[in-house]
């Protein structure tokens, strides 16, 4: 009897000692990059955000259209695959045809772009603090939203790449069933410290005029 308590009090001790170790490994990891721990930039998070700064002006919360979401989804992945931050991409290829090949036929739409940021809230404040950006953000005449999230490397750093489509759509369009449109997101870690911290306008990004656009219904 007296051995197999000795057995069983040496196991656990052993277990806590494992347990104790595997603690010390996490807690040295953690602090010697604490930035690995931070919160990552969600689309659901712009998304609700923005409709919290448009309530604050009395304007009516936009509904996420899914194709809105994919227009966005793959100009930020395009963004982060070639390293380029511009309404405009290199090829030419403005904001409105990732709109319109995702098949959104809108009436007005507007884009702000954002990069190098690492908390959502971020992003909506700076663009809150530019008066371009922030009239696309609460227009009262925008009804719909998607915004797209990507990783990748801008002037040789880690960084994420953020899309926010507004647009209102077309009459015809708008009695169109939205069908069942998936948005594949890519899942985006958060960014290790150094790679990209945000907090300082000389170390975040977003571009320098927002873009918005309108036609004439049909």
């Amino acid at each position: 009897m007296t051995n197999t308590r000795s057995k069983i009090l040496l196991g656990l001790g052993c277990t806590a000692l494992l347990l104790a170790g595997a603690f010390l490994v996490a807690r040295t990891v953690e602090l010697q990059n604490p930035g690995a721990y931070s919160a990552a930039v969600l689309a659901s998070n712009i998304i609700a955000l923005t409709n919290s700064e448009r309530g604050g002006v009395g304007a009516r919360a936009l509904t996420e259209h899914p194709r809105l979401s994919r227009a966005a989804q793959a100009k930020a992945n395009d963004m982060a695959l070639r390293g380029y931050f511009s309404h405009r991409g290199p090829d030419g290829k403005t904001p409105w045809q990732w709109v319109r090949e995702a098949g959104y036929e809108y009436r007005s739409a507007g884009e702000n772009l954002a990069v190098r940021f690492t908390e959502s809230s971020d992003v909506v404040r700076a663009w809150m603090n530019s008066p371009s950006h922030r009239a696309n953000l609460v227009k009262a005449g925008y009804t719909q939203i998607g915004v797209g999230v990507a990783e990748g490397l801008f002037e040789g750093q880690r960084a994420v790449y953020v899309v926010e489509y507004f647009a209102t759509p077309t009459s015809a369009f708008a009695k169109t069933p939205l069908g069942s449109t998936v948005v594949e997101r890519p899942t985006i870690t958060p960014l290790a410290q150094g790679a990209a911290v945000a907090g300082s306008i000389d170390e975040v990004r977003i571009d320098e005029e927002a873009d918005s656009i309108e036609l004439a219904d049909y």
